[in-house]
């Protein structure tokens, strides 16, 4: 048994709205809810980006989780952070960090922590809480995660670290895509070709999320074993 709900929005600037349908780019997604009598719900989200747009930070989505659930346990990269062109060192692997762990208190502050090719990972509340299971799904590849306790425009608004405050959510990154870091050398904080985010095409990807019961562990068959597709 299953209901699926459907959802298409455009993202572009304010202008007039003829004006805007002619000339300006924009951001357009088209994304499925599946909701299943498990609890599962799996996300198909198709996302097209005008070719006029600068190069994108990433192509994912974001949610919002009780401020509560502070464990995060994830099947992917680590322990420590890692992004796809800092990610040679980083091993495959099950790790866990509370979410307060894995901020990392740059100079100046700006989005950090985020964990590579992650395949599922759990944000629950401390000691075997409830929580959440978040998936690939539909052979989707493994995505870039961010969990946080400060907004992204806290971030970016901060100078120093002991200038940010948290939020009343922990903030959730899942990234289908997302673009690398840049400054491989000492003289220029470049960005390499292969790890740019060119605007102009269209990204299909799929995620499953799974209400996650108290004391399931982090044994990766256990954690998945009622998974609903």
């Amino acid at each position: 048994l299953a209901l699926s709900v459907t959802a298409k929005w455009r993202m572009q600037p304010e202008g007039p709205p003829d004006e805007l349908e002619k000339y300006a780019p924009g951001i357009e997604a088209h994304v499925e809810y599946t909701v299943y009598g498990s609890g599962d719900v799996v996300v198909d989200a198709q996302v097209t980006t005008d070719i006029a747009l600068p190069p994108l930070p990433r192509v994912g989505f974001h949610m919002q989780l009780p401020r509560q659930q502070t464990q995060v346990t994830w099947h992917g990269r680590g322990p420590e952070e890692c992004y796809p062109d800092r990610k040679a060192g980083s091993m495959i692997g099950i790790y866990s960090k509370t979410v307060s762990e894995l901020h990392v208190p740059y100079i100046m502050p700006g989005e950090c922590g985020g964990r590579a090719d992650v395949e599922w990972a759990t944000v629950s509340r401390p000691e075997g809480g409830a929580g959440i299971l978040v998936s690939t799904a539909r052979d989707t590849s493994p995505m870039q995660m961010n969990v946080s306790q400060y907004r992204k425009e806290t971030l970016e608004k901060a100078r120093h670290d002991h200038e940010l405050k948290k939020d009343a959510f922990i903030h959730l990154h899942m990234d289908a895509l997302h673009a690398g870091l840049g400054g491989d050398n000492s003289w220029t904080p470049a960005t390499l070709a292969e790890y740019i985010l060119h605007a102009g095409s269209t990204t299909r990807f799929s995620v499953r999320l799974r209400p996650l019961a108290a004391n399931i562990g982090t044994d990766p068959d256990q954690v998945l074993s009622t998974a609903a597709v």
